[in-house]
């Protein structure tokens, strides 16, 4: 059985670590930038998106569309409504850059040819790499 001075230790350690995770998430507190942009679909199966920064969140969307990744999943998800199909296009994240795949067609990923396409993306500012 642990001493009431032991346990105290215990608790007072616990809670340092506690303070230790929330301080670094608050570090990232307002350090969001957002990035809007078009892009015109070129009709490929597969597509690579480069931003400003590196991307956390991203939204993107046209007229049949839609299409949302979370930094660093290997899975997107989306709606494409002219086949009625909820969509998850693979993802793949380097850097500044995210490249979505997508082994049926091009506008399950949100690439149809001569589709503009918008996209609202939430990035890490200050981040390059």
């Amino acid at each position: 059985e642990l001493s009431n001075h032991e346990a105290l230790a215990q608790t007072v350690s616990g809670l340092s670590a506690t303070i230790e995770e929330h301080t670094a998430a608050l570090t990232g507190c307002g350090n969001c930038q957002i990035q809007l942009m078009t892009y015109q679909g070129n009709g490929s199966k597969s597509r690579t998106l480069t931003f400003e920064c590196i991307p956390k969140f991203l939204f993107i969307t046209a007229h049949n569309c839609w299409l949302s990744a979370i930094g660093g999943a290997q899975i997107g998800y989306g709606y494409y409504s002219t086949s009625g199909r909820w969509i998850h296009p693979g993802l793949t994240w380097s850097g500044t850059s995210i490249t979505l795949t997508e082994s049926t067609a091009a506008e399950f990923l949100c690439n149809g040819s001569g589709i503009t396409y918008f996209l609202v993306v939430f990035m890490e500012k200050g981040t390059s790499t």
